[in-house]
């Protein structure tokens, strides 16, 4: 099994074939109502006021803070995915006879070989994934070039919420044939002002496909919103 950092890369194969059938598991952990957090500050003084101007180092100590989970409501995060085209644009489906985006989530959870498993309300166990995304590649749209992977905090700005309560959070990709886990992107450094969060790119390149660990922070309270947005980090991924 592979562990990736932002901006790694994996080839989704199977021996010398590419895999046609993965299963993205997504899960998080959410802190307490009240945890104590210990970091390194600079400390204040007049040889650290010189040592900036000098470009060194500063000297540090060690500070133990009480940080408050921010809200009291049940944190509420949704996996979802959508497909783009080569042009980075969210591919347009008829559904009961109008155009709509290639969007799964909890309210659409069926689509071009897609099956999303079911929304959990609360969060993790710590045991399983708290949500997945089956994911049949030789099924999806014939210009799907990208399957945008993210989760969002489901009413975050009524509900006073972000990521600064977001301890940990992580995606792996499961070849559904025989339950191996291939690969997994850990998370445990988040924006705390952000509500939402851009996991992975799923990327058809050529006859191949390829995930590549993303971590985007955007903000956006619903699917839709945050999908909206994904178009302009494809843009600047691909040009990175």
């Amino acid at each position: 099994m592979l562990k990736l950092t932002k901006g790694g890369k994996l080839n989704l194969k199977k021996g010398s074939d590419s895999l046609t059938h993965i299963i993205v598991g997504m899960g998080w952990e959410i802190a307490q109502d009240e945890r104590t957090v210990t970091h390194e500050v600079p400390v204040k003084s007049v040889g650290n006021f010189f040592r900036k101007i000098f470009g060194c180092e500063p000297v540090t100590e060690t500070v133990t803070e009480v940080i408050r989970r921010s809200s009291s409501y049940e944190y509420d995060l949704d996996a979802s995915c959508s497909l783009f085209d080569a042009n980075n644009q969210v591919i347009k489906y008829r559904k009961a006879g109008e155009l709509t985006d290639a969007l799964v989530f909890f309210n659409n959870k069926t689509l071009a070989g897609i099956q999303h498993g079911g929304d959990n309300l609360t969060g993790s166990d710590g045991l399983h994934d708290d949500e997945t995304i089956d994911i049949r590649l030789d099924k999806v749209f014939k210009d799907t070039e990208t399957i945008a992977v993210f989760m969002n905090i489901y009413k975050a700005t009524e509900r006073k919420q972000s990521f600064a309560d977001l301890t940990k959070a992580y995606l792996r990709i499961v070849n559904a044939d025989n339950g191996e886990e291939m690969c997994r992107y850990d998370l445990t450094q988040f924006n705390e002002k952000h509500t939402a969060l851009v996991l992975g790119f799923i990327k058809r390149e050529g006859s191949e496909w390829t995930f590549t660990a993303v971590g985007e922070s955007l903000c956006g309270n619903y699917p839709r919103e945050v999908s909206n947005q994904i178009p302009k980090i494809l843009k600047n991924h691909k040009h990175n």
